[in-house]
């Protein structure tokens, strides 16, 4: 899950149902498209998540978009600095301390 927040103007109760529809704008003619809203659903919707928009005029909007869970995450391995142990006088190979 991760949610969006802004204290812009909010969105009104008119606009809100019309917020995924592409080329929905309210923007004057010329100023957008209104497609990344659209764009941004369509893909949450097709990886078997959604979207949640809690908007009040004067307080700005949450979206809130939920991702599907795909398990366990593996754990990163530990690994130290890098170190350069020289193997003879020529020759250094880098070593990876644990």
């Amino acid at each position: 899950m991760m949610a969006v927040t802004d204290s812009c103007h909010g969105i009104d109760a008119e606009t809100n149902p019309h917020l995924f529809e592409p080329f929905y704008t309210t923007k004057e003619q010329g100023k957008g498209t209104g497609m990344g809203l659209a764009s941004a659903y369509g893909i949450i919707k097709q990886s078997g998540g959604f979207i949640e928009v809690a908007s009040e005029l004067g307080l700005g909007s949450t979206f809130t978009l939920y991702f599907p869970s795909v398990g366990e995450a593996e754990p990163a391995p530990v690994t130290g600095p890098e170190q350069t142990i020289p193997q003879d006088s020529s020759e250094a190979t880098p070593v990876r301390q644990e």
